[in-house]
């Protein structure tokens, strides 16, 4: 490096080293590459490029030097640089100027994502979702037991409201007359219960039916479920669009929430197998990732009378075996699960320290909410059953959480994974 930068055109240069994927490198060459990065010149550095636990070895060639924070390195975290509105503004660039790409062949091309992409509100998506005739009934088997006072009070509520009474009583072992009236006695109270609960309550509507059972569509919805993986949002706007022109559809139209969420469930389709061979743990990982996608969409078509959303896990064991301990660092590091801590004083490998999460590029596929929202407990033995015996451990899982253990049809989308569900052997 000094005698390049003695070359005129090289003056006053610095020179950078780039790799990317340092998890793909063997123990011994992480550490070869941990030493060239300890003992850097002052002519050059270097920037690498890793996914989360992907770095094992801290050591030098040296086993008693490591490489420390800040001395030898800057840690830089994607997620944490890149949440929220910063990413939406940072992928809306990006596919912009790919649709811009389209725009000199075809200048009918929506120009926007955002606009190729809306979403839905609740109610909307209630409606689509055929809460409207639901709401009929209830409403029909309402008025017979009512006054005529509460019969207008009855006429103002909106198709979901009606149905969350329905969804409510069921939950709590009251009748439709009871909460009707409760809500009509304390409706600040009551809305603010339906605040809470409405969007969970979606997911019960269409329960055991074929078809689309919840969407997930619309720019926000898709930036969320990516989770700051530009690659992954990529990949839901990609299925989006083929789909669509798939439907013979102009690219001067919206895509339609239909086409969107079977486009997010194709995603989330396709990681899920790729991981068998991503890794040495590929074929434990996938079985993993179904185990706990089932367990989670169970828990999002039975919420009523229980914590809604619930999505996240926490490992309760105090020693982690080791088979379990790597197979999770195996999930956090390909991004079948994310994960993390409220105690900034944890370690990074400390696996009981930890929250998880199935990835939320996952949720459609899965069908539960993509919204990082409530934890429940699950131990070792909990994950290591749910790989080697799914069909035992989903209800032993389920039963504590106090849901029907006599599990519903599987939503269209799983029916490839139906023998993996219903043995053991």
């Amino acid at each position: 490096m000094a005698a390049l930068l003695k070359l005129p055109e090289f003056q006053g240069r610095l020179f950078f080293f780039l790799l990317d994927e340092f998890e793909n490198l063997s123990d011994y060459q992480q550490r070869v590459l941990n030493t060239l990065i300890k003992h850097a010149g002052d002519f050059y550095t270097f920037k690498l490029g890793v996914k989360e636990l992907g770095w094992r070895m801290r050591t030098t060639l040296n086993l008693h030097e490591q490489l420390t924070h800040p001395a030898d390195y800057a840690r830089i975290s994607i997620p944490e640089k890149l949440e929220g509105e910063q990413f939406r503004r940072f992928a809306a660039a990006i596919c912009n100027k790919r649709l811009a790409v389209l725009l000199q062949e075809n200048s009918s091309v929506i120009r926007d994502i955002e606009l190729a992409l809306p979403g839905l509100d609740i109610d909307t998506e209630a409606d689509l979702l055929g809460v409207g005739e639901v709401a009929a009934t209830i409403r029909k088997s309402l008025e017979s037991d009512l006054t005529s006072d509460e019969i207008i009070q009855l006429s103002e509520l909106k198709p979901l409201e009606l149905y969350f009474l329905k969804y409510w009583s069921e939950g709590h072992d009251t009748t439709l007359v009871t909460e009707m009236r409760d809500l009509m006695r304390d409706r600040a109270h009551w809305l603010q219960r339906y605040d809470n609960h409405k969007y969970a309550s979606l997911f019960t509507i269409r329960q055991g039916l074929r078809g689309i059972r919840k969407y997930y569509c619309g720019w926000e919805t898709f930036t969320q479920i990516a989770a700051t993986n530009i690659r992954y949002l990529i990949e839901l706007v990609d299925q989006s669009f083929l789909a669509h022109v798939a439907e013979g559809k102009s690219l001067s139209e919206p895509i339609g929430f239909d086409t969107q969420t079977i486009a997010a469930q194709a995603a989330g389709r396709k990681k899920l197998l790729e991981l068998e061979g991503l890794s040495l743990h590929g074929a434990r990982l996938t079985k993993l990732l179904l185990g706990l996608g089932r367990v989670f969409n169970v828990l999002a078509s039975q919420p009523s009378g229980h914590t809604p959303e619930v999505n996240q896990f926490h490992i309760t064991d105090s020693d982690v075996p080791q088979d379990v301990e790597e197979l999770v660092k195996a999930a956090v590091m390909h991004l079948a699960l994310v994960r993390e801590t409220g105690n900034k004083l944890a370690g990074e490998t400390d696996t009981k320290e930890f929250d998880y999460m199935v990835h939320p590029l996952f949720s459609p596929f899965f069908v539960f909410s993509h919204r990082k929202k409530r934890k429940m407990n699950l131990t070792a033995k909990d994950l290591r059953g749910l790989v080697e015996k799914p069909r035992s451990a989903i209800r032993e899982v389920l039963l504590r959480q106090k849901r029907d253990t006599v599990i519903e049809g599987l939503p269209q989308q799983l029916t490839l994974f139906e023998r993996f569900y219903n043995g053991d052997e």
